[in-house]
């Protein structure tokens, strides 16, 4: 009977001093989140409102739907399009390791809040006190911590970057990387890197087998319709809509060529980030180049794809039409047939050129989101290289620098995966009509 007197209330103890515990770091994270937001880098931020909210509901579990009609209400949004961007942002925040599931709703890793806040305020305030409340850190981990450039919270935490995790995790390793509190940005980008390829379209792989299941006479009508409308909606945009949907990156090269003119006459140490961000802007022009080449190679060949199905569907009526007719010279029949082939090569070919233009396609987007990451970071050094007394001779292009640094790119979709199907249905089909004229 003791027995069990004592373990209940050792469990009563335990609970007691976690409740404690997780008591004292939400009282951390109000004094650190208060203390961060008399710094202009953290005003308006993502992160900064969702912690906020978390704050203000007693740091209860919220679903999305619940932060941002708490953030729409404290920013007074009034039309539906901004709560929608609220949603978007903080979906994407919410992927942050800080933010755990739980069902539909997310909570607070309390203690890794803590130490990210601390981190984040360690790395961009060497004033702070904050260090002090890191007993346990060693010097040598000191001089190992690390900002990830994609999560240094929150500073870029609006950055779309495709990054390789294996290279990711190579370039912003620490020596200690059981320790979240100096590799949590690093861990969270690999996390996230590992999120952002299972979201990318990739082409499916199909077998054989599968290929010829794809037949019309698996799939009812309305399928088949649902199918073929999600096929025709689904054209790749134009590049702005994608990497540049407010022009910020269209106006860049003349305000980069005012700022440098500005000091000219100075003795602005400016040549190698100078010829940084020229080479940036020449490399980020060029790639747009190809990825309007590519894009418009894909929005083509689909279009002559929808085309050239009526065309071998007239090419086959006709044929069963003549096969019909006594009268037909045999010859006339063999050219319409020779026709037809054709007509179905050319839909095969074309179709291989469709997934090579995706391929493409896609390529040129990582290419351009690694090139404004690097935009985005030469931009930063820059206004960091800026004096004091210089400040206000470029507001216009702080202005440009700021607005890019929170710009988000947008993935490619076009549901090609839904694209590839359908169009094998197709290719199946053209096969069974050369089977039922043989057969005729």
């Amino acid at each position: 009977m003791k027995s069990k007197e004592k373990n209940k209330n050792g469990k009563i103890k335990e609970k007691s001093s976690k409740e404690n515990e997780d008591n004292n770091r939400k009282e951390k994270i109000k004094n650190l989140v208060n203390k961060m937001k008399n710094n202009k880098f953290y005003k308006e931020d993502d992160a900064n409102s969702i912690l906020n909210c978390y704050i203000q509901q007693d740091f209860r579990p919220l679903s999305i739907n619940e932060l941002v009609s708490i953030i729409s209400d404290i920013k007074k949004f009034e039309d539906d399009a901004q709560k929608i961007n609220v949603r978007h942002s903080v979906m994407n925040t919410l992927k942050n390791e800080i933010f755990r599931k739980n069902n539909y709703k997310f909570e607070l890793d309390l203690e890794k809040t803590v130490n990210y806040l601390i981190s984040f305020l360690d790395s961009r305030c060497p004033s702070s006190d904050s260090k002090m409340s890191r007993t346990s850190d060693s010097p040598k981990e000191k001089n190992n911590a690390v900002v990830c450039p994609v999560l240094n919270f929150p500073d870029c935490q609006n950055e779309t970057i495709y990054l390789n995790a294996d290279e990711n995790q190579q370039k912003f390793s620490c020596s200690n990387a059981d320790d979240t509190s100096f590799t949590f940005g690093e861990q969270s980008q690999i996390k996230i890197n590992k999120a952002k390829k299972d979201e990318e379209e990739t082409i499916i792989k199909l077998t054989e087998e599968e290929i010829n299941k794809l037949n019309k006479k698996n799939i009812c009508d309305e399928e088949f319709k649902e199918l073929e409308n999600k096929v025709i909606e689904s054209y790749i945009p134009e590049y702005e809509l994608i990497f540049d949907r407010n022009n910020y990156f269209a106006v860049l090269e003349q305000n980069v060529k005012n700022f440098f003119k500005s000091f000219e006459k100075n003795d602005f140490n400016n040549s190698e980030l100078k010829n940084n961000i020229y080479s940036l802007i020449g490399e980020y022009n060029l790639k747009i180049k190809k990825f309007t080449e590519d894009s418009s190679l894909f929005n083509e060949e689909k279009k002559q794809l929808l085309l050239t199905i009526d065309v071998i569907h007239a090419q086959s009526k006709l044929i069963k039409i003549i096969s019909n007719a006594s009268f037909t010279p045999d010859k006339l029949k063999s050219s319409e047939k020779t026709i037809l082939k054709a007509y179905v090569e050319n839909f095969k070919n074309l179709f291989e050129k469709l997934r090579q233009s995706y391929e493409n396609s896609k390529s040129d987007e990582k290419e351009i989101n690694q090139t404004i990451s690097n935009i985005k970071k030469v931009l930063g050094e820059i206004c960091d290289t800026i004096s004091e007394e210089e400040k206000e001779k470029c507001n216009e292009f702080k202005d440009i620098c700021e607005n890019i640094k929170i710009s988000e790119s947008i993935p490619v979709k076009v549901n090609i995966n839904e694209n590839i199907k359908y169009f094998y249905y197709y290719i199946n089909e053209f096969q069974d009509y050369f089977l039922e004229i043989e057969s005729n």
